[in-house]
């Protein structure tokens, strides 16, 4: 059961307002768009077949819907000054981190814009109604999981369970030992369905290699010699920007030679509460 809310503005002022008790003027009555958002879902049709062609599909962005009592008894300032302090917070435009405390799901974080405010002045007992736009719909988990791994001549898999609800990309980060000139990340689901992920490019002693699958964040890049730049050329045109699904995850990293160490770093994300 969710227990509390903290607010985080763009200045890095905060401020925790519980559930159905009011410790500091107003509390969390309500909240809507907690469930996981729609999918918009793009399909084609053609001529004389039945039916439609499903090609693709994506998740809409999150409302959040906050109904909040106050308390009139006065015990932490007026009720005008209540309006005021969360004012300073949740302005309509303003960004802000949302980090939802719950007693049986881990504590995560989601980011929105306040669309509108609404607080009645001039009625005896006051509710706020907040609407808050996440542009990206997912929770996502406060500590990233990194897992410490070595690579393999042969495709050895590891499994890794994900524990969350949507997939989520990672961070690779490869300290090469010994030259190298390819190696091939690999991915098997629970439902045996293989991505791989190609790379050969040259890579000497001291290199610092890290590969990110994050959406919005897609990179290859080489730390050498203090120095970064990216290889992203190195990748093959035929490989996979690879996730990591709920469930089972089977990973290896197949490179010839000795092992060598790699970290895999993600954040585990949730598509509602």
């Amino acid at each position: 059961m969710l227990d509390r809310v903290t607010i985080t503005n763009k200045q890095s002022d905060e401020l925790t307002i519980p559930f159905l008790d009011g410790a500091d003027g107003f509390y969390i009555e309500e909240v809507d768009g907690m469930d996981p958002v729609n999918a918009v879902l793009v399909s084609s049709s053609f001529a004389q077949v039945d039916g439609e062609q499903y090609q693709a599909s994506r998740r809409e962005a999150r409302f959040l819907v906050f109904k909040m009592g106050v308390d009139v008894s006065q015990i932490h300032g007026s009720v005008t000054a209540l309006r005021r302090k969360l004012m300073n917070y949740l302005m309509p435009k303003a960004e802000v981190n949302l980090r939802f405390f719950s007693d049986d799901h881990p504590t995560v974080d989601i980011v929105g814009v306040v669309e509108s405010f609404d607080w009645p002045l001039f009625v005896q007992e006051p509710e706020v109604t907040l609407s808050i736009k996440c542009h990206k719909p997912d929770f996502m988990d406060l500590v990233p999981v990194t897992l410490a791994m070595q690579t393999d001549p042969t495709p050895l898999s590891t499994l890794v369970e994900y524990t969350g609800s949507v997939e989520t990309g990672f961070i690779f980060r490869l300290e090469v030992d010994r030259e190298i000139s390819e190696f091939t990340i690999q991915h098997r689901t629970a439902s045996n369905a293989l991505s791989t992920l190609e790379f050969a490019e040259p890579l000497i002693v001291g290199d610092v290699l890290t590969i990110s699958t994050i959406t919005g964040a897609k990179s290859i890049m080489v730390n050498r010699g203090g120095t970064s730049s990216s290889l992203m050329y190195g990748m093959s045109p035929y490989s996979n920007w690879i996730n990591l699904f709920p469930g089972r995850n089977y990973f290896s990293v197949v490179a010839d030679g000795a092992p060598m160490d790699y970290t895999l770093e993600y954040v585990t994300r949730y598509g509602g509460l």
